[in-house]
């Protein structure tokens, strides 16, 4: 599959092209915080068998 093919799979999903570009470094920052405070709030939420 080349670029194009997968670029064209991602638009069929409702991805836009400008979803894909890279974000600054500060912008990158804010989500790995926020991905990580999610993480963190599912894990502690699992119960011990």
């Amino acid at each position: 599959m080349d670029a194009n093919e997968v670029l064209d799979e991602l638009k069929a999903l409702g991805v836009s092209p400008e979803e894909l570009e890279s974000l600054n470094y500060d912008e990158e920052m804010k989500y790995y915080k926020e991905l990580g405070e999610k993480e963190w709030k599912r894990l502690s939420m699992i119960q011990a068998k």
